[in-house]
């Protein structure tokens, strides 16, 4: 006989949620990936563990999720539209909903301060149809989200300067350059280098030096033997650090100055990423390619100074509690964007048996089978608190990792196994640091800053008013420090693949000790000119950690040029029965559209089979 759910174990035992103090935004300390989250996935995938004796859940889906990020609630959200009765149950392996787009939370002597756990913007520029649809219907104004925010927070935040950290562990000496630009970056019209007054100051040789001031402003092409017509095509298939080295002769020692400022965009150092990219992206080196780069400076002169994205103020962990609140009504109050970023979320009601859609957290999928005959659908099997549950649904969405979806779903083709294998997303980490208050920031001038020797490559100080929350700048009050790292650019060795996985590792082998230790020295040498004393500044620390981060997208200088359709990603997220794969995985690109418009077509395909 089959037990009923409830009566499996104590309440707060398999539901923690149901606890009075239950709120994983405010927790502090290791968060990402956190523990908890991910042995259970790891004992499947490394060691092949099996669950061969789940118990029953007396509970019947007409839809099972697997992954409550942006994806899998958007795929929530899609099918509720179809089928306005349909009753889900989503499963995320996390202790709270959101995948990849998670709130931080500081409390401080009576006042809230919030920060970005990992997603940020909304690069609504390039949205289409369907992510403005359903961003438009759970409440996203993004013009009005604009008008107040600055958009140059990143540059400038809260209008102090940005800087340039040399520490004494690479360079000999902890020294901050600090200026009204990022140094290093093209900018303005004609690609003028405003950080060329401060070239001195770099702690360098004095022939690196030299090299370097030459490369950055005579007019030269060191390209002559490539057409122009064919120098784009060329420059994609070199890196950036080639260019600079083999092409534009700088000394190693002058090309590192660049090496990891493309770490928190792309991943990885400037020495696996196309030079082409790198170009565009606003690095130095158009006035070495003639008239190709005239042209493109030309071009690059009408693009805008800063970003153009919307954010709130907690990153793209907006997005998930407005689709929560869609899908579950009395979880939250309100009904506008601005309301949701004071709103304390009920997280005993994710989970209610009375509502058509249930979030299950700290329940990690292991087995997802399809069933025939008259049981024909899903039976997913799942374990929570060292146990194992099996539950059935007509239809099943995997909006997890690819990487993990063999494992769930061995029943595949082996050439879909294989697709789904190919991608390695891309390790992160998004600390988030609670200072006393902002006055090494006025000390030093800065509040941004590139960190070409240090773990963490940006720190920037965030954070925005919206609605009823307001966390405006003033230096005697607490502010927020976001620091992000990408420890893939640390390996300078393989494709962007073996670099990820590397960099995986790295930050798995790390604990909270050692994270802390690295925010702590980095953040003393950086601000010492501003009197920052981390034992006494220092409130609060949470690091996301993230080794499966960004979707993987195409390498241009180690993987093929797919034929249409026959991409590892398009391959990948091939229905299977009724089982469908939507997550930012399966479109190649790591961004809130790619989520939410594979998620639209995971739900398509079920709908256009039923």
């Amino acid at each position: 006989m089959t037990a009923p759910l409830a009566a499996l174990a104590d309440e707060t035992e398999f539901a923690p949620e149901r606890a009075a103090n239950y709120y994983p935004p405010t927790r502090t300390g290791l968060r990402g990936n956190h523990k908890g989250s991910f042995e259970v996935a790891h004992e499947r995938a490394w060691k092949g563990k099996e669950w061969l004796s789940p118990t029953s859940v007396e509970e019947r889906y007409d839809l099972i999720v697997v992954g409550g990020g942006i994806s899998g609630l958007a795929a929530a959200y899609f099918y509720r539209a179809a089928y306005k009765d349909a009753r889900i149950l989503v499963l995320d392996n996390h202790d709270d909903f959101g995948g990849h787009a998670k709130r931080n939370e500081f409390h401080h002597a009576g006042e809230r301060y919030l920060s970005i756990g990992g997603s940020v913007f909304l690069e609504h520029t390039s949205f289409g149809g369907v992510t403005l649809g359903l961003l438009s219907e759970i409440g996203v104004d993004i013009e009005r989200l604009r008008e107040k925010q600055d958009p140059g927070f990143i540059n400038h935040p809260f209008g102090l300067d940005s800087g340039v950290f040399f520490d004494s562990a690479h360079y000999g000496t902890d020294r901050l350059l600090t200026g009204p630009l990022i140094p290093f970056v093209r900018t303005g019209a004609g690609g003028e280098y405003r950080w060329l007054e401060q070239l001195a100051g770099i702690p360098i040789s004095a022939k690196a030096r030299a090299h370097l001031e030459r490369f950055l402003t005579q007019r030269t092409d060191y390209m002559a033997d490539v057409p122009d017509a064919k120098k784009a095509a060329v420059l994609g298939k070199m890196s950036y650090r080639d260019f600079l080295v083999k092409h534009a002769g700088l000394p190693d020692e002058a090309a590192r100055l660049y090496q990891r400022y493309t770490a928190p965009y792309f991943g990885v150092g400037t020495d696996a990423a196309p030079a082409d990219d790198c170009l565009e992206f606003g690095l130095p080196g158009l006035r070495g390619l003639g008239e190709f780069g005239r042209a493109m400076e030309a071009e690059m002169s009408s693009y805008p100074q800063e970003i153009e994205g919307a954010y709130f103020p907690d990153g793209n962990a907006t997005i998930p509690r407005l689709l929560v609140r869609k899908l579950i009504p009395g979880v939250a109050p309100g009904k506008s964007m601005e309301d949701v970023t004071n709103a304390r979320f009920d997280y005993s009601r994710l989970d209610a048996p009375e509502s058509k859609v249930r979030i299950r957290l700290s329940s990690t999928a292991v087995h997802v089978d399809p069933l025939a005959g008259a049981e024909a659908g899903v039976a997913v099997t799942y374990v929570r608190g060292g146990r194992a549950y099996r539950v059935r649904a007509r239809e099943c969405v995997l909006a997890g990792y690819n990487e993990m979806i063999p494992q769930l779903c061995p029943q595949l083709p082996e050439a879909q196994k294989t697709a789904l294998r190919y991608a390695v997303k891309t390790p992160l980490v998004s600390t988030n640091v609670l200072l006393e208050n902002g006055q090494a920031l006025t000390g030093v001038g800065a509040a941004g800053f590139y960190a070409p020797g240090r773990f963490h490559t940006q720190v920037f100080g965030f954070g925005r008013s919206l609605g009823d929350h307001h966390q405006d700048w003033d230096p005697d009050k607490p502010v927020a420090l976001h620091m992000i790292a990408a420890p893939a650019s640390d390996f300078e060795t393989g494709s962007m693949r073996d670099r990820f996985r590397a960099g995986r590792h790295r930050l798995l082998a790390m604990s909270f000790e050692d994270y802390e230790r690295e925010v702590r020295e980095h953040l003393a040498g950086m601000l010492a000119g501003g009197g920052f004393d981390p034992d006494r500044d220092i409130l609060a620390i949470t690091v996301n950690r993230w080794p499966h981060g960004y979707a993987y997208e195409r390498d241009p200088l180690h993987d093929p040029e797919w034929p249409q359709g026959e991409a590892p990603h398009e391959i990948g997220r091939r229905r299977f029965g009724h089982i469908a794969i939507a997550n930012s995985d399966s479109g190649a690109h790591p961004y809130v559209d790619g989520a939410i418009d594979q998620a639209h077509r995971a739900v398509q395909e079920l709908v256009r089979s039923s």
